[in-house]
């Protein structure tokens, strides 16, 4: 199946699992306590029902009353095995009190239940009880009219039945576990939708926890379901800390820093490990690439990058690492480089169009996508297409807003330009672009705006880390679920 038609089906079928587990929580509530044995004679059908859809009503009730999980309840044919071995005997079907708890005492249960059921028309009436096997006295009785086909009589009637012998505070409890669920339903459809429980849209944007140490200018990768933050700059300090983030527990937590602090650097993936490349150390321009074993939490050289970057960008395409642009030193720079993890070699390929530092990368449909950044002089929109097959750059469609600074991330094919500065301020501002229909889109703005930060993408939610207000590094973290921002 293809991955695009699968994605309606993810919401449908959390909640299946929603709906299990929560049921299943409720089942072990009830039986961590001490069930109570009980068994179900045949109903008797008195007008308007045969005995065969008698039967199959006893079967779906004795089903419905298991559901329950607060008996234990006999299978009609161990029933009848057990009583056909004691040569039980009656006359007709036994839903006397007396023949239920002799019956009962035969089974080795502490209830019984029997009762008649009769139609007439498009109406049906059920007539049942339940006795106490050790006293023989009547202890519940439940009497139900229902109007309609015998199909409901079985689909419905025989549920509401079943709960009508079970403690009114258990199906209340029940009853709430169900209008739980309806409203976790309702909400998952919603979200699938892109709306609110009230029809209003959901917040793609949720604040998650803050990084420990603030700063601009960082670095941030995901590797083995953790995202950390890298290197950067916070009130003229340049930084070394590395940061790791779980999802799961919402929590930050130190790491070994890099070798070299610097801040307007890099970080990609390299199979399970990170690498941190390029980036501005004191006055420095550095062409140093680190790599991080995180199940060793140590750092280790790599081969340098050929020409020294800082504000540069990357982009994975099958196992290779591209890093484009960023400034040298003298000036934007148009350098393209090839890192391969496997054999700890560079190599060049055909430089970009636009020279430009402080730009963004991403990849989508295995092409690199080079987008906005400065040339020094001007802040810029432009975005070039790189095909590695054959080496070459083609301008696209410029975004609608130009910035640099900007941070970038893609979720099924689309590349999501987050903040950045136009040269008069940081932004909020949100465009998606379709590398297929060659278009961009405006989505939902950022609540904090921001310039200079870093984005990762897990589990098709950008999260964008850190940057600066103009004024000061930040360590606030947002998240970004396109799918809810349609």
């Amino acid at each position: 199946m293809n991955k695009h038609h699968f994605l309606p089906l993810l919401p449908v079928l959390t909640l299946i699992f929603v709906l299990w587990s929560s049921l299943y929580s409720f089942s072990e509530d009830i039986e961590s306590q001490k069930r109570a044995t009980i068994s179900i004679m045949d109903l008797k059908p008195a007008g308007g029902i045969t005995q065969q859809e008698a039967l199959l009503l006893t079967d779906r009730f004795l089903i419905e009353l298991a559901r329950t999980s607060y008996y234990e309840v006999t299978e009609r044919d161990r029933r009848d095995e057990i009583l056909k071995e004691v040569s039980f005997q009656q006359t007709g079907v036994c839903d006397e009190a007396s023949c239920l708890a002799r019956a009962g005492k035969y089974l080795g249960v502490q209830k019984m239940v029997g009762g008649t059921i009769g139609g007439l028309g498009e109406t049906f009436s059920v007539c049942l009880r339940m006795v106490d096997v050790e006293t023989g006295r009547i202890e519940k009785g439940a009497v139900k009219d229902y109007q309609g086909s015998i199909d409901n009589l079985l689909t419905e009637a025989m549920h509401d039945m079943a709960w009508q012998f079970v403690p009114t505070e258990v199906a209340e409890k029940y009853r709430e576990k169900i209008s739980k669920l309806k409203k976790e339903q309702d909400m998952l459809e919603a979200a699938r939708k892109g709306e609110g429980p009230s029809g209003s849209k959901m917040n793609p944007w949720t604040t998650r926890a803050f990084m420990l140490a603030p700063r601009s200018g960082l670095a941030a990768c995901v590797a083995n379901n953790k995202i950390y933050a890298i290197g950067g700059a916070n009130e003229g300090r340049y930084l070394a800390d590395v940061e790791e983030y779980d999802p799961l527990r919402n929590a930050w937590n130190r790491k070994a820093d890099i070798l070299v602090p610097r801040h307007s650097l890099i970080a990609c993936a390299a199979s399970n490990n990170i690498l941190a490349i390029g980036g501005l150390a004191g006055r420095k321009v550095r062409n140093v690439v680190e790599e991080y074993d995180a199940g060793k939490n140590k750092w280790t050289q790599r081969t340098s990058m050929p020409t020294p970057r800082r504000s540069l960008a990357t982009g994975t395409v099958i196992s290779k690492i591209y890093a484009v642009g960023g400034w040298d030193g003298k000036g934007a720079s148009s350098a393209v480089e090839v890192y391969d993890p496997i054999t700890d070699t560079w190599s060049s390929k055909r430089g970009l169009s636009t020279p430009r530092e402080d730009l963004a990368v991403g990849v989508a449909y295995n092409m690199v996508y080079a987008i906005g950044g400065t040339d020094g002089q001007t802040i810029l929109a432009t975005v070039e297409e790189y095909d590695p097959l054959t080496n070459t750059w083609l301008t696209k469609t410029p975004m609608p807003t130009p910035r640099s600074h900007l941070m970038v991330g893609v979720v099924n094919n689309k590349i999501y330009a987050i903040g950045g500065t136009d040269g008069r301020g940081v932004l909020a501002t949100v465009e998606e672009y379709d590398p297929i229909s060659n278009t961009w889109t405006t989505k939902s703005p950022m609540p904090v705006a921001r310039a200079a930060g870093a984005t990762c993408v897990m589990n098709n939610r950008i999260f964008v880390i850190g940057g600066t207000d103009r004024q000061t590094g930040l360590s606030v973290v947002e998240r970004y679920d396109p799918s809810l921002d349609p």
